[in-house]
């Protein structure tokens, strides 16, 4: 096998440069063509070496930088060309209109043979075109052969990416060299060394390799947060996301900002996903260059391609030679910078971005070289510091990691103590079968700020009529719930008296109320304990509502959409308000005529914040949303309050605890 690579800055000086009559009379002959002058000097390019030599297998892509031994440019063109011996090569373009997983099926059908060892493949970076699918599409076919390459790039541009296969060129298409032979020798090899720093997030949202939102929060907006709204490109290129897959850290750059601000990249995100933002370590990537090319050591390697991401070029900047020049001393050495690189590893082949690929190959394998390394030191003050920084912000991110873990492990506990407690406290609430069985139709909403809350209601059946009370304690969760606990304990005592009484009276229901809370909390004047209540006695023989309230209110509603409110009366039981302890509550008898529609409710769905300017919904707003919606049933009635809830507070947080009935008797 033999290697040379020629550096090319003006296209009127390729004959001059190659000496194309040395090539002719070679059989297997490749031709990687890297293109640092766009989609014009890779076409012109190719149809010149294509002229010149006939027989070649010709392959190229536009770049976002090129590698010629120990020099790296950008627009210039780098012409590598290889004959071998005992290899036979097989190439194809392939345009179509497949999906990408077929379409690497495709190419798979298309070259591979029962002697393909490696394939060498060049792609666009069209956002219709799903990389890492099509690797997949490669691999179902065979798990064993090697797949090298990447994706092509145009100096940090989304667009004018192209690949060609003789002088032939396309924006959307793929290019494959395989290789064929029974003593061609392949080693190959990834650098990665950028470090996941700073929080983890959750993808919540993602399409393939299009990723929307992080932590249900837009994906732009999360990097707008961290880096500021200036050149996001850039920044999603030099701060991938990195998530563990097998094991194994790969990361995700971005490639291209979507009209509708979805973050496209060169690779696939799947919801549920663990990822963090991660930083290049300069020491790393230069000490790992070494690490990687010693490896070849003592082989005789005849040729290296590398294929290196654009992010690697651009943190490095000129000391990006530092990590090309350890190969050069191996054997010849030539590629391109990325969009992303293609790497095989145990059966899989994989997409990854920010790393560094090579694949080294030889005929001629026993036989034994040696290589001298060269030397360099990292003596830079700057990349001194990175590499303190990132240990820095590591520490102290694990640090916080442990912190919350803590905090996590102490909100579960609370969290399933509120969880029992919220089933607790729904197992107060009267059976759906007795409300069904007792109302023509109904509907309630129960819904506490937090897991638990301060309002309760409960329905008892006495003879002919049948008791409905409201209650909302002062104090929303687990403070709110225990007052409701109480006051349930007074209900059951309460409940017995009832049993021996001919006809309740919601007022001494109240007052009774009142008088039992008050010896249930005597001895607690330093917090203030009470609630707001209201006592619906309903007597279907006589057609009649009663109701007493304290600081809640009875609304009625007939079929020719008449609106009443009976407001109740302004005490609250509460067990620092000696006067009010004295007050007699007032006692209201309304007709259950035919069609009349009964509404009761806690004060929080009034009291919501939210809106155009963050006011509470109010007493108007929820009287007129009623007179609306009485003439649908009390099912649809439930779904349009609730709407119109939800809508109102927005993205609010929930003001207070709700409790909102209906009925029809």
């Amino acid at each position: 096998m033999k290697n040379e690579n020629f550096t090319i800055e003006n296209l009127s000086d390729i004959r001059n440069i190659i000496d194309f009559s040395q090539w002719k009379n070679e059989e297997n002959l490749l031709v990687q063509i890297f293109s640092g002058q766009g989609t014009v000097g890779l076409m012109k390019s190719s149809a010149i070496i294509e002229e010149e030599l006939p027989n070649a297998k010709i392959i190229g892509t536009t770049t976002a930088g090129e590698i010629s031994d120990t020099e790296v440019s950008t627009s210039k063109i780098v012409v590598s060309i290889s004959s071998f011996v005992a290899t036979t090569l097989k190439g194809e373009l392939f345009i179509g209109t497949l999906d990408s997983f077929s379409c690497g099926q495709k190419v798979a059908e298309t070259l591979f043979t029962p002697k393909t060892k490696l394939v060498i493949i060049f792609t666009d970076s069209s956002p219709v075109f799903n990389v890492e699918d099509f690797l997949d599409g490669v691999t179902s076919a065979n798990r064993n052969v090697v797949i090298a390459g990447g994706i092509g790039g145009n100096n940090g541009k989304s667009t004018g990416i192209a690949v060609s296969f003789g002088s032939i060129f396309t924006l959307r298409g793929i290019v494959a060299i395989a290789f064929e032979s029974d003593v061609l020798e392949i080693r190959n090899d990834y650098n990665f060394n950028w470090q996941p720093i700073g929080k983890e997030f959750t993808v919540t949202k993602a399409k393939g390799n299009t990723l929307l939102e992080l932590n249900r929060v837009k994906a732009i907006d999360v990097y707008k947060k961290y880096f500021g709204e200036e050149s996001l490109l850039d920044t999603g290129l030099a701060f991938p996301l990195i998530r563990k897959k097998r094991g194994t850290l790969i990361a995700r750059a971005m490639l291209k900002i979507n009209d509708d601000e979805s973050l496209f990249y060169g690779g696939n995100f799947k919801v549920g996903e663990k990822v963090r933002f991660g930083v290049g370590n300069i020491g790393l990537i230069l000490e790992d260059s070494k690490l990687s090319s010693s490896k070849l050591e003592n082989q005789n390697i005849e040729a290296v391609f590398i294929y290196s991401c654009i992010a690697r070029f651009r943190l490095l900047s000129k000391q990006i030679e530092f990590e090309i020049s350890p190969f050069k001393n191996i054997a010849p050495t030539s590629g391109f910078f990325t969009y992303g690189e293609f790497y095989h590893v145990k059966n899989r082949n994989s997409l990854l971005n920010q790393t560094m690929t090579y694949v080294a190959l030889s005929e001629n394998i026993n036989k034994k070289t040696s290589h001298k390394q060269p030397s360099f030191e990292e003596t830079s003050f700057s990349l001194k510091t990175m590499k303190s920084l990132i240990n820095f912000f590591n520490v102290v991110v694990d640090e916080l990691n442990d912190a919350q873990d803590k905090i996590i492990e102490k909100n579960k506990i609370i969290d399933d103590s509120l969880q029992h407690a919220l089933f607790l406290q729904e197992s107060l609430l009267p059976k759906e079968k007795k409300l069904k069985s007792f109302f023509k139709d109904y509907f309630v909403i129960w819904q506490p700020r937090d897991r638990v809350g301060g309002d309760i209601y409960f329905f008892q059946e006495f003879r002919d009529e049948a008791v409905f009370i409201l209650v909302d304690a002062i104090g929303h969760g687990i403070p709110g719930a225990l007052i409701t606990m109480s006051i349930k304990a007074t209900e059951n005592a309460l409940i017995k008296r009832f049993e021996r009484v001919v006809s309740i009276s919601p007022s001494i229901v109240l007052h009774m109320f009142r008088e039992n809370f008050r010896n249930l909390v005597q001895g607690t004047q330093q917090n203030l304990i009470g609630f707001d209540g209201a006592v619906v006695v309903i007597n279907k023989r006589h057609g009649r509502v009663l109701f007493s309230g304290a600081n809640i209110g009875l609304c009625y509603v007939d079929e020719d959409g008449f609106f009443n409110k009976i407001s109740g009366d302004r005490i609250s039981i509460e067990n620092r308000n000696r006067v009010e302890r004295e007050k007699n509550f007032k006692e209201h008898c309304i007709k259950a005529h035919k069609g009349r529609k009964f509404y009761i409710s806690s004060d929080g769905f009034k009291d919501q914040i939210g809106g155009e300017n963050d006011f509470p919904f109010g007493k108007k707003r929820c009287a007129n949303e009623v007179v609306k919606i009485y003439k649908k049933d009390f099912s649809n009635q439930k779904d349009r309050l609730l709407e119109v809830f939800n809508d109102w507070k927005g993205e609010n947080f929930q003001t207070d605890d709700i409790t909102f009935v209906g009925f029809e008797i």
